[in-house]
């Protein structure tokens, strides 16, 4: 079952090595081969990055719920095929996070008030709905 990832990890260990002269080579202490990204550990990534800004969030009294199709929204814009995850961040940052920080600006009736937001997607446009505003 894991011959094709064991000859892969060959195959690459053989290529560093030809390519590389052999003094260099050797201070390197391990080469790790990693499997190209696909759709669902994109959508796995993007979902662990988007509970860690809802967390982030909650501990400044911010509570946000983000539907699936904000995910899939946000996974699309960020996860490239070629580049894998790269962009995923940004994407995060562009499309969630900053419009997550304008809604609280503009949703939240004190500074340190609590308030509880959802995202969502209305004609493919990112829509915060402010479901609690407490004093």
């Amino acid at each position: 079952i894991g011959r094709p990832a064991v000859r892969a990890t060959e195959l690459v260990r053989e290529a560093v090595e030809s390519f590389f002269d052999p003094e260099f080579f050797n201070r390197i202490d391990e080469t790790v081969v990693f499997d190209a990204f696909d759709d669902g550990t994109a959508e796995g990534v993007t979902r662990k990055e988007i509970y860690d800004l809802i967390g982030r969030l909650k501990r400044r009294g911010v509570a946000l719920d983000v539907d699936d199709d904000v995910v899939d929204f946000v996974r699309r814009k960020g996860f490239d095929p070629v580049y894998g995850a790269r962009g995923l961040r940004r994407a995060i940052r562009s499309e969630l996070a900053e419009p997550v920080a304008r809604a609280v600006l503009t949703h939240r009736a004190s500074p340190s008030g609590p308030l509880a937001l959802r995202a969502h997607l209305v004609e493919r446009e990112l829509v915060f709905i402010s479901v609690v505003d407490a004093e």
